[in-house]
């Protein structure tokens, strides 16, 4: 609600039976199976990693790596070190939405001040401080095979697979973070990578796609609005709430059982703290909730 006195406007947010917030329709029956063939997929192909200097300091050291990813794509990214003898913990953080220059950048203050290995990457087929002219193209939603969001995820994944071949690395405590994007993408990779020990997401996108259907809340990238928008076919609509149904973070959360902390943003219409909220209460793990 939007409140405007002596020419001042505040905006409040109020939530009810939010932890009764569930998932509109069933998961496909072959979810697990579709995410394992890709995952296989990624598997078949060698890492490839180039690590180049980027900068040093008495306190870290922060490199660029790319990795092969599936249909000849590379992830981009940074690995952070802390100075010391190790073995340290790892943070994967993964990026907020955007296809701008710098959208990932080292996280330095991480490394030096958490002791903590600290890997950010890109999502797109270019390195993270330059543009990619195909950011997010091709993007079939209405095909869970043409999805831009399958290598993300797998892109992801891969950079898990290079924080475990690092020697500096304790192989053990891994943790993923982000934020809007980023945080749906955590949610997911979790989800299916059990290698993740510790999630952490702010205002989680990707959430609850099929909403809309039923007239609730839907989270960037807004799947079915896009189809209002630009289609209005039934038929899309369709395809797009079945194709959608993979890369619903609410889905892969469900699969999580490690410790989390989530905030919701009750201003937030980018990525409706209902969206969230769905995904939130599946999981099944020891969880924090923020309210903001």
């Amino acid at each position: 609600c939007m409140i405007e006195q002596s020419g001042l406007v505040a905006e409040a947010g109020a939530g009810f039976s939010i932890y009764d917030i569930d998932a509109p329709e069933e998961e496909p029956e072959d979810f697990d199976e579709f995410w394992d063939a890709l995952k296989a997929k990624l598997d078949a192909i060698p890492m490839d990693a180039n690590v180049q200097l980027h900068t040093r300091s008495a306190q870290s050291t922060t490199y660029r790596v790319d990795l092969a990813n599936i249909d000849d794509r590379r992830v981009y990214g940074y690995v952070t070190i802390p100075a010391g003898a190790g073995p340290f913990p790892a943070i994967l953080t993964l990026p907020s939405a955007g296809n701008i220059p710098n959208i990932s950048v080292p996280e330095v203050f991480m490394a030096e001040l958490a002791n903590v290995i600290a890997m950010s990457i890109s999502i797109h087929n270019a390195a993270p401080d330059q543009a990619d002219p195909n950011g997010y193209l091709p993007d079939d939603i209405t095909d869970r095979e043409g999805n831009y969001y399958n290598q993300a995820i797998l892109g992801a994944i891969r950079s898990i697979d290079y924080l475990f071949s690092m020697p500096q690395f304790d192989g053990e405590n891994l943790g993923v973070v982000g934020v809007s994007q980023g945080g749906g993408l955590s949610l997911m990779v979790s989800g299916i990578d059990q290698r993740v020990k510790l999630m952490v997401q702010s205002n989680a996108a990707m959430c609850n796609h099929a909403g809309l259907k039923y007239d609730e809340a839907s989270a960037y990238p807004f799947y079915l609005f896009r189809n209002r928008l630009f289609d209005g076919s039934i038929q899309n609509l369709d395809k797009i709430v079945e194709a959608s149904k993979y890369y619903d973070a609410t889905y892969f959360a469900r699969r999580y059982k490690g410790p989390s902390f989530h905030t919701i943003g009750y201003r937030d219409n980018v990525c409706p703290p209902a969206t969230t909220l769905a995904a939130y209460n599946q999981m099944l793990g020891s969880k924090v909730l923020l309210h903001a």
